[in-house]
C-alpha cells in the first residue's frame, strides 16, 4: 500500500509541476515572437513586390535557403541591370569544419536554386553561370564570384486547348 501512495504522490506532483511550469511561463511574459526574428519568413514586403526591380522580390526568398552552417555567408551585387553577382562572404568561412570550403559552397547552391523557383514564379529564367571568372583554387576561396545570375522573360507559346479551345501556356497545355 505505501507504494501505491508513493506512485499517486510523485505521479499527481509531477503533472501539477508540468501543469503550472507551462501556465508559469507564459504568465512571465510576452509569448509573441520579435517582429525582427521573423521578418524575412513573411515573404518579400509589399514595397518590394511593387518595386521597379524584380531582383530584390527574388532575393527576398533566396536569402531564405538553409545553409549547412547557419551562416548566411551569401553577397550580392545589383549594380548591373538585370543580372545579380553572387559572392561568398569570405568573413563567414569556418576553416576548423569546413577546411575546403565544400559545405559553403552546397550552400550557395541552395541560394541558387531558390532564386531559380523564385524568378520561375515571376516569368523570368534564371540564367546561372558558375565560376565566371574562373573556379576557386582546390584549399581555399577568394574574392571571385561564385555566380553570375542573368534575368531573361520567359517566352511561353500558347496552344489552344483540345477541350474547351481556350488558349494555354504550353507548360499547362494538359491541364484544361
Amino acid at each position: 500500500m505505501q507504494r501505491r501512495n508513493f506512485l499517486r504522490i510523485t505521479g499527481g506532483g509531477t503533472i501539477a509541476a508540468a501543469t503550472l511550469g507551462v501556465g508559469g511561463l507564459s504568465a512571465c511574459g510576452s509569448n509573441r515572437m520579435p517582429e525582427e526574428a521573423i521578418e524575412a519568413w513573411r515573404g518579400p514586403a509589399h514595397h518590394a513586390s511593387t518595386s521597379a526591380d524584380v531582383r530584390r522580390w527574388l532575393l527576398s526568398y533566396a536569402i531564405l535557403a538553409p545553409h549547412s552552417h547557419n551562416l548566411q555567408s551569401w553577397v550580392v551585387d545589383l549594380s548591373t541591370p538585370d543580372e545579380i553577382v553572387l559572392s561568398c562572404d569570405l568573413k563567414r568561412l569556418l576553416p576548423q569544419t569546413d577546411p575546403l570550403s565544400r559545405q559553403i559552397m552546397m550552400s550557395h547552391g541552395t541560394f541558387l536554386e531558390l532564386l531559380d523557383l523564385a524568378a520561375r514564379e515571376r516569368g523570368l529564367r534564371a540564367d546561372i553561370t558558375l565560376f565566371p571568372q574562373g573556379a576557386f583554387g582546390p584549399d581555399k576561396l577568394d574574392a571571385r564570384p561564385v555566380a553570375r545570375i542573368k534575368l531573361v522573360p520567359v517566352v511561353t507559346r500558347h496552344r489552344r486547348c483540345g477541350w474547351c479551345g481556350a488558349a494555354v501556356p504550353a507548360r499547362t497545355a494538359g491541364l484544361c
